[in-house]
Formats: structure tokens, C-alpha cells, sequence
């Protein structure tokens, strides 16, 4: 993960509201819960997203 200089950064955009979301992961505690795609949006359309070990995610196939 990143260091105290270089801290590791989540980006998150979310299309419906044309909101980018900036958050570093120290601020994304695992609590282990989840919550189904279609429960969140009206469109249940699923994506897969890969995180290397450098923390650079890219749509998994």
C-alpha cells in the first residue's frame, strides 16, 4: 500500500449524479458487509473492478 508521502487514493465516479468521489483508503475501513448491485440502482448493470498491489484498479474481464 502507499506510504505517509504517498498515500493510496480511491476515485470513484458515479455516472447517474456526475460525482466524482476522492477517498483515501485509510477512510474505507473492510467492515465485511455488502450490498447487492440492484438494490442500490434502478439499472443492475454489473461491473468488475481489478486492484493491483499498487492500488490502480482497471475493469476486470
Amino acid at each position: 500500500m502507499g506510504t505517509d508521502a504517498e498515500p493510496v487514493v480511491y476515485g470513484v465516479f458515479i455516472y447517474r449524479d456526475e460525482t466524482v468521489w476522492s477517498l483515501e483508503a485509510v477512510h474505507l475501513p473492510s467492515t465485511g458487509e455488502f450490498a447487492r448491485w440492484e438494490h442500490l440502482y434502478e439499472d443492475a448493470t454489473v461491473i468488475r473492478v481489478q486492484v493491483d498491489e499498487s492500488g490502480r484498479g482497471i475493469l476486470a474481464e
